[in-house]
């Protein structure tokens, strides 16, 4: 990933890159329909601010964040489990994230995480089930020559698997 300063036009892109402009202000009150709608005349602080945080480390008050329990649709509202929690964070550190995020990707590190396909662009469930099943026929098909043994062994394959659906209630 490359370490030059940002430009104006990284910074213009990963606003308009951002959340819809309907979306609550973050902590520091700033709302992302304002940051949006006066990118233009904001490009040129906020490159500053980045290029700052990039040398100097981000402020704090940008690691902060308010958790928000927001209702889950269609659920009663006088239960914990009808809730998910939101915590957002500062706008002007999220728009620096994807500024981070959009060198990475286009730097093709991306061709490094093999292993990772959740939260990737052009992956789906259906990759990770279809790479496990195509890891598991091969390990199970395996064998390997065990001296100890005197003779060939085959391999075995274990599976464990987490249910996730309540994990944040």
């Amino acid at each position: 990933m490359t370490t030059e300063p940002f430009s104006e036009q990284e910074i213009v892109e990963g606003i308009s890159q951002g959340s819809a402009t309907k979306k609550a202000p973050d902590p520091e009150g700033i709302s992302p329909g304002f940051i949006r709608r006066y990118a233009p005349w904001l490009s040129h602080s906020l490159t500053a601010l980045a290029n700052h945080a990039m040398t100097a480390g981000p402020p704090q008050q940008w690691l902060r964040s308010v958790l928000v329990p927001v209702p889950t649709p269609d659920k009663p509202v006088d239960e914990a489990a009808s809730y998910r929690p939101v915590a957002p964070t500062s706008i002007v550190s999220r728009v620096i994230e994807r500024c981070i995020s959009s060198r990475w990707w286009k730097s093709g590190l991306e061709h490094h995480l093999t292993d990772q396909l959740g939260f990737r662009p052009k992956t789906s469930p259906e990759d990770i089930i279809a790479d496990f099943a195509a890891f598991t026929e091969a390990s199970i098909r395996a064998t390997t020559y065990c001296g100890s043994h005197r003779g060939w062994i085959q391999r075995k394959v274990g599976v464990i698997a987490y249910d996730l659906t309540d994990a944040f209630c």
